[in-house]
């Protein structure tokens, strides 16, 4: 009962706030631009419970349809931008247990000054690299930033964090272990090389509370130093290194009741020519579990993504990923170490401007120290989406 109380009033006022802060721009703003979108997928996934053995194949069809309107409010420098998509998961084989709607919805608002927006997201994709179980589930963030005018080279600035992860009833009582809020709030200093481009050192305060899972509350802080901004005309970038620690409000034994950590995240996104573009990313943070005493796995994620189009027509592209889960503590004698890596070659047709049909495989592996974790995934997709 208490997490009813808490959960679901909290979700109401952040969908409140999300629909009054969408609707008094949209009524406010100049004529802004509408675009709207949709899709239809055909796909088959070989293994849909991504177990070991036993594997369960599926024709998976996939409609999607979505908004977004992006305008500027009158005689200010504030924009914005709200989008949303819905689709739904048709699955041949057990569709009673396997479909499920997904949504996204973003609003989002800025000028020089400020950033304020929502992100709210409705699916049952598993919420980490760890979990395979599926079930519904949403997550909420509500963020912030103040900070002062960039054309200065000296600038302050505060943000603010506030998320939501929460799974719904499920058959997966264990996923509801995960239900929790997170709310951080940092201070920053900016050195700013242009109004675009900016050296910063940020601290933060965090706070973790578990609903079904007090066990794994927590308060902590973490320090970081960052660039962010566009590095050439061509490069946009964002590297910062960091150092967080973390206090456990209960003692559990043979848990780890306090950790220090060493993280980074660094994403490049080089456009050399309208035609290509590179993406990469690599980071390395603290992820959340409910495996055995672990409350924590240290997570290493990396990806590459390169694309090119040709004749203004075709287009091909190639995303390659890997994973690194390590935990800290034995269970049942076994010390958990997974590594998972994934490869997604797509290749499609530039039909009209707003007209577009592909196709993609994506080859997913996990390798793992307990057996159970082990996987090797294979889906094939042919899709059409339209764009006005």
């Amino acid at each position: 009962m208490r997490y009813l109380i808490e959960t679901v009033p909290g979700m109401m006022c952040r969908l409140a706030l999300f629909f009054i802060l969408s609707v008094i721009f949209n009524v406010h703003a100049n004529a802004g631009v509408f675009l709207y979108h949709a899709s239809q997928e055909l796909s088959y996934d070989d293994n849909i419970y991504l177990t070991p053995e036993n594997e369960k194949g599926s024709v998976i069809i996939t409609p999607k349809v979505g908004g977004e309107y992006s305008g500027q409010l009158p005689e200010s420098t504030i924009t914005g931008n709200v989008n949303g998509t819905a689709g739904y998961h048709y699955y041949s084989y057990r569709p009673e247990r396997n479909s499920y709607p997904d949504v996204l919805a973003h609003a989002h608002f800025r000028n020089y000054f400020f950033e304020l927006g929502d992100r709210y997201v409705f699916t049952s994709d598993p919420v980490s690299h760890e979990i395979t179980e599926r079930a519904k589930r949403y997550k909420n963030l509500v963020y912030f930033t103040l900070r002062t005018n960039p054309i200065f080279p000296i600038g302050f600035g505060v943000k603010g964090e506030d998320t939501v992860d929460y799974y719904m009833s499920t058959p997966f009582q264990f996923l509801r272990r995960f239900n929790r809020n997170c709310l951080s709030f940092y201070g920053l200093m900016y050195y700013n090389f242009s109004p675009l481009t900016n050296l910063y050192f940020e601290y933060g305060q965090h706070k973790r509370r578990y609903y079904l899972n007090s066990d794994n509350d927590s308060t902590g802080a973490s320090f970081a130093l960052g660039l962010e901004g566009y590095v050439s005309p061509v490069i946009e970038a964002n590297a910062k290194i960091s150092y967080a620690f973390r206090d456990y409000n209960f003692e559990v034994p043979e848990a780890v009741n306090d950790v220090n950590t060493v993280g980074f995240h660094l994403s490049l996104d080089w456009k050399p020519r309208s035609k290509n573009e590179v993406r990469i990313m690599a980071q390395r943070y603290l992820e959340e579990t409910v495996y055995g005493v672990n409350r924590f796995f240290k997570a290493f994620d990396t990806s590459i993504y390169a694309s090119h189009k040709f004749t203004n027509k075709y287009y091909v592209s190639f995303t390659f990923g890997y994973h690194i889960l390590d935990y800290a503590k034995v269970i049942g004698g076994i010390q958990r170490y997974d590594t998972l890596y994934s490869i997604r070659p797509e290749i499609g047709y530039q039909f009209k401007e707003w007209l577009s049909a592909g196709v993609w495989y994506r080859h997913t592996r996990r390798k793992s120290t307990l057996w159970e974790a082990v996987y090797l995934d294979r889906t094939l997709s042919f899709y059409i989406n339209i764009r006005r």
